[in-house]
């Protein structure tokens, strides 16, 4: 799974485009740190191969951002991708009766009703609040394994365990964080998972601030 799917230099590093140099560079130390070989939280939380990918997307990240010709490139790609927003057409006027209309057939007789089909158990509703604990019982009530959320995710489960008891000391940095939930919300079939897990990380600073 590719935690970084989807984010920004800027997202990677958990910074603003505002961000200034001594921003950067404290942003870039602290990541380092915490996903280098000396951080026992991302030891025990990423293989090594993991950890290697993710320093490398921090360090690519860094040298980018703290080159200002590359930089503003970088700024302006951001700037293009944004996408256009779509052209107010108003309402469209209908047709009039007589070009719509068709001729009146005869009634089709009504072919008999088929037999019902067996019924099938609906699937559980989704929670209306996202918190750990609401994701586990959704999980549960789907009937859905730890073992088998790895499958689906390749998130390791005790990381899955740490989402659900809202662990914050055992979950990594909100953009890692953000890669997985979004994997976990698909995994349980959620209608929106970016908003779930937007909401999940929107709890979390909450419960941490």
């Amino acid at each position: 799974m590719n935690l970084f799917a989807g984010f920004s230099y800027y997202e990677i590093l958990e910074l603003s485009r505002q961000a200034t140099p001594d921003d950067l560079e404290a942003a870039y130390q602290r990541m380092r740190a915490m996903y280098g070989a000396e951080g026992l939280a991302a030891y025990s939380l990423f293989t090594a191969e993991e950890r290697a990918a993710m320093l490398a997307q921090i360090e690519e990240a860094y040298q980018v951002l703290s080159d200002d010709y590359r930089r503003r490139e970088y700024d302006e790609l951001l700037r293009e991708q944004r996408p256009p927003a779509p052209p107010d057409t108003g309402p469209q006027p209908s047709l009039p009766f007589e070009e719509t209309s068709a001729p009146i057939l005869a009634p089709v007789p009504t072919p008999p009703a088929p037999a019902p089909e067996p019924q099938e158990t609906p699937a559980p509703e989704p929670p209306r609040e996202i918190t750990g604990e609401s994701l586990r019982r959704h999980r549960e009530a789907l009937g859905l394994s730890l073992d088998r959320i790895w499958e689906r995710t390749r998130i390791r489960k005790g990381l899955i365990q740490a989402i659900e008891e809202e662990n914050r000391a055992l979950l990594p940095a909100a953009v890692f964080l953000k890669g997985m939930l979004l994997a976990y919300a698909r995994a349980l079939n959620l209608p929106a998972p970016e908003m779930a897990a937007q909401q999940y990380l929107d709890r979390l600073a909450a419960k941490n601030s």
